[in-house]
């Protein structure tokens, strides 16, 4: 250990008194430097018996894990900042902060911080009553070895906390009898006095978590950092929504808030027809888009990304219905799909529809010019609609538009929905716009003898208009009336293209004819 200086004065057979040690016997003295070794010969003391029984405090003063977790935050932020390189005066301004710290660590311990340090083992043992504190601190622990690996590291630093592990999953052993496990319930000693409000509690500790992950996430997107931390981030990301599936039984969607979870008794439910009928189709319409883009040859990264989404919807469907998804799958018969009619009639209910169908119908808009990396003006621009039509939302309803936003309808007895409806439809006006622009662009693409490629990727994007017309209407896109209000003008743009060739030729004969002269 290191002593006072004044234990150099100590001779062979003295007897002192340490304080909050004890009595001890001097049984080889100091010495200096051996002229021979060059090596100092230590004071070394036999403990002497005074007769207690309870242990002597080895120091009277504590350290704790926050005071370890502070000094490794402070280490990682001079790390960043060295990283990052800022000004010299706010690093060294950081640097001071965490010599102070790794002072006062001395101080409490008596040994210098290393990298990797952790409070004993014997510190962190807990009373069998104490089980839960164990487990908790043992999954802690390894999200901390989790995320040293996926930094990557020194070895050394991971070896540690790994040690650390080990020693708690030892307690754990103690405690309960058994090994750790991974999802390990921990048997509680006391029943729950109100259940509801512990898993209320659960839920928004969970919608915290993602919030905060989500903000991390993005904030490593944007600040360009390696692709191995922002996958590790994201994999948190994943097991905490998962998480939050299990405790609520549905996924985590932006603006999610805590559900009104309600006591009910363990029954097996069969799900609901009208889920199983709606996920059927989703899959059904899945599977006919994968089909439609590898027919058509489409991006490899944009057929994977649809085939994602389609395994995704027969996992769904498996949870839901315990049995895997096969082709041709229906509902049982004996299955009844509930129908519900809603009133039209309402002007006010109509407006709001049709402003949820055109803010849906902007932002698919705006993914595919993100996604055909179009210019920046012209993203902008459709993002300023977008955000206009979103105010106009909150106008007329009160509320901010959200993902889920419905309108909710009142019931009557009986009015069928036609597809008639559709027909007034601003998405289809929409739709039959950009159609007869696209089409606009073809004939001229072929007018002007362009690269087949270029015409190619013309009629490419004509026949995904088309595609997504018949998926709203669920008609095929006229192909003689389908346009009305461009018909005279498309008549007067061709007379005065063919004016122009004939102005050109003439042009072209006559600087012929004066290179002959």
């Amino acid at each position: 250990m290191l002593g006072d200086p004044e234990l150099k004065k100590c001779k062979k057979g003295d007897i002192i008194q340490l304080q909050r040690r004890g009595f001890f016997k001097v049984d080889v003295a100091y010495a200096p430097h051996s002229p021979f070794s060059n090596a100092v010969t230590p004071v070394i003391l036999f403990s002497i018996p005074d007769g207690h029984t309870k242990d002597v405090p080895s120091s009277g003063l504590k350290i704790n894990n926050n005071e370890i977790k502070n000094i490794a935050e402070q280490g990682t932020i001079v790390r960043d900042l060295k990283a990052s390189k800022v000004a010299k005066e706010k690093i060294d301004s950081e640097v001071k902060k965490l010599l102070v710290l790794k002072a006062e660590y001395k101080a409490a311990t008596g040994k210098e911080w290393k990298l990797g340090q952790s409070v004993p083992a014997t510190s962190l043992s807990a009373a069998p009553s104490d089980v839960g504190v164990i487990n908790a601190n043992i999954v802690k622990q390894g999200d901390l070895i989790r995320n040293l690996k996926a930094k990557k590291a020194p070895k050394a630093e991971i070896d540690q906390q790994v040690k650390t592990l080990l020693e708690l999953k030892t307690q754990f052993k103690a405690s309960t009898g058994k090994d750790w496990q991974p999802n390990t319930e921990v048997p509680s000693i006391n029943p729950p006095v109100n259940s509801l409000s512990s898993a209320d509690t659960a839920v928004e500790e969970i919608l915290n978590k993602i919030t905060n992950q989500g903000d991390k996430v993005r904030q490593l997107k944007s600040q360009k950092a390696d692709k191995t931390f922002v996958e590790a981030e994201v994999k948190i990301l994943l097991s905490l929504k998962a998480e939050y599936k299990k405790l609520t039984g549905s996924d985590w969607k932006p603006g999610a808030i805590t559900p009104a979870i309600v006591k009910k008794e363990i029954s097996p439910e069969q799900p609901s027809p009208r889920i199983v009928s709606d996920l059927l189709t989703k899959i059904s319409s899945q599977g006919d888009k994968v089909r439609q883009l590898k027919n058509t040859k489409a991006e490899k990264s944009v057929i994977d990304a649809e085939i994602k989404l389609l395994l995704a919807l027969k996992t769904d469907y498996k949870n839901l219905t315990g049995q895997e998804w096969k082709l041709g799958t229906v509902i049982p018969p004996t299955a009844t799909i509930e129908t519900v009619k809603i009133d039209l009639t309402n002007n006010e209910s109509s407006d709001i529809c049709s402003l949820l169908n055109q803010i849906s119908y902007q932002g698919d808009k705006i993914r595919n010019l993100k996604k055909e990396k179009a210019s920046k003006a012209t993203i902008d621009i459709e993002v300023q609609t977008l955000l206009a039509l979103k105010a106009n939302y909150k106008q007329q309803t009160g509320n901010d538009w959200t993902p889920n936003s419905k309108i909710e309808p009142r019931k009557v007895s009986s009015v069928e929905i036609v597809s008639e409806i559709m027909s007034a439809s601003p998405v289809k006006e929409l739709l039959t716009k950009e159609i007869n622009d696209q089409g606009d662009k073809v004939r001229a693409a072929k007018s002007d003898n362009l690269s087949k490629e270029k015409i190619d990727e013309e009629v490419q994007k004509l026949l995904t208009l088309k595609a997504k017309y018949k998926e709203v209407t669920g008609t095929d896109f006229p192909n003689a009336g389908g346009r009305v209000s461009a018909k005279s003008s498309k008549k007067g743009n061709e007379k005065k293209v063919v004016r122009i060739r004939r102005k050109m030729l003439r042009t072209k004969k006559k600087l012929a004819y004066l290179k002959v002269e």
